[in-house]
């Protein structure tokens, strides 16, 4: 007599449900998992509740926070301070003053000045509006010049944007401790003349002034992540040429699995033409983060907002550029304003200026991903026939 079709459904589910039951009866939450007794199951749930008006974590945190803006704002007022000493150096024409350490011989500390003043001249000019840039160079180790509001500061370069409006000047602190350093933020420029490559936002700053709160927020947003200082001016030393179009990967791996990855909708859509996805992907939508902001320094990564100011300085006028950077409207409203296009055209335009456009057909899987696809649907079709093969029994 053949088993009933039902069968195979319904005595699998009831199963679960005794065992459920069984093992997981309705009670308090103990804190403890009754399966295998070291899971805190309470805490995974809703976590452990605070006490009533009491928030340590975030009173903590506040306090560091303080501590951390206290701490930089006296380090920007002491360096001010010795810009105005023996140990500095000023290049009136452009506003530029270099503090140096007493160890650093008059010709060395001439020599980095020269360079700043180079970098600097690669920026535009609005004509007025700027403010100071200072740039202290420190070669002792243990200097105090070294630490900012998280420590040491292990890359060499500090930018510190938030003090410049209080300040009225935009510092820099550098401590070049490496050769590899010295390669990667100082070059030469077609002349064979020393230029630096640090400068990043602080030369736009010194060039236009504080930017509005709206833009402020927006284009500082990530420049003092840990993974490097701001390279904006060799973003826009190659935002003056053609460079070579970097491929956008459809998915974007996680790790050596071929299974493990992200489809890049986003850089995908805003490549082939969606302004509103380009708007997105540099944080000019409100409330929307840049994806893989972090990536946006390597090949084949997203465009970053350095990438896209250093587009609009070598595209526009400075006179378009100092409008949208002193405007007090948001930053979408202020670029649409200052440039007369909408702010999505121009981020396209700046995304297809590093990026090539993917071909169309949506995102493709490589032969391994296909093969493992297929071999899970084979495994799953098996266990399916297994289960559900009928079975005879004699009366």
């Amino acid at each position: 007599m053949a088993l009933k079709r039902w069968a195979w459904i319904w005595i699998p589910l009831v199963a679960a449900l005794g065992v459920g039951i069984a093992l997981l009866p309705p009670r308090t939450p103990s804190g403890t998992s009754p399966v295998l007794g070291i899971w805190p199951t309470e805490e995974l749930a809703s976590g452990p509740a605070p006490a009533p008006g009491l928030f340590p974590g975030d009173v903590d945190e506040a306090r560091r926070t303080q501590q951390s803006r206290v701490r930089r704002a006296m380090l920007v007022d002491s360096i001010l301070t010795a810009a105005r000493g023996r140990h500095a150096m000023r290049w009136d024409g452009e506003g530029i003053t270099l503090v140096y350490e007493p160890g650093l011989a008059a010709d060395s500390a001439r020599f980095w000045l020269h360079a700043v003043a180079r970098e600097l001249a690669v920026y535009p000019n609005a004509g007025s509006g700027g403010m100071p840039l200072v740039v202290a160079l420190a070669l002792d180790t243990a200097g105090a010049w070294q630490r900012d509001a998280s420590g040491y500061n292990w890359r060499g370069v500090r930018q510190y944007l938030d003090e410049a409006p209080a300040a009225g000047a935009c510092v820099v602190t550098v401590r070049p401790y490496t050769l590899q350093w010295l390669r990667m933020t100082v070059g030469h420029d077609a002349t064979g003349q020393a230029v630096t490559r640090f400068l990043g936002l602080c030369a736009v700053y010194a060039r236009f002034g504080a930017p509005g709160p709206g833009v402020a927020q927006w284009a500082g947003e990530h420049q003092n992540y840990w993974y490097g200082w701001d390279q904006l001016t060799s973003e826009l030393r190659d935002a003056r040429r053609r460079v070579r179009l970097w491929p956008i990967e459809h998915v974007y791996r996680l790790g050596p699995s071929p299974t493990m990855g992200e489809v890049r909708w986003l850089e995908l859509g805003c490549l082939r033409g969606a302004t509103s996805a380009c708007a997105r992907g540099v944080g000019l939508t409100a409330g929307a983060e840049s994806p893989f902001f972090y990536y946006s320094a390597y090949p084949g990564g997203t465009l970053g907002r350095g990438r896209m100011i250093a587009h609009l300085l070598a595209t526009g006028t400075a006179a378009q550029f100092a409008a949208f950077w002193r405007s007090t409207k948001p930053p979408a409203q202020a670029l649409a304003s200052a440039y007369g296009a909408p702010a999505g055209d121009l981020a396209l335009a700046a995304v297809r200026h590093w990026y090539a456009v993917p071909p169309a057909g949506g995102p493709r899987a490589d032969a391994r991903t296909t093969l493992v696809g297929a071999g899970w649907v084979v495994l799953a079709l098996a266990v399916a026939i297994a289960a559900g093969q009928r079975r005879r029994t004699e009366l």
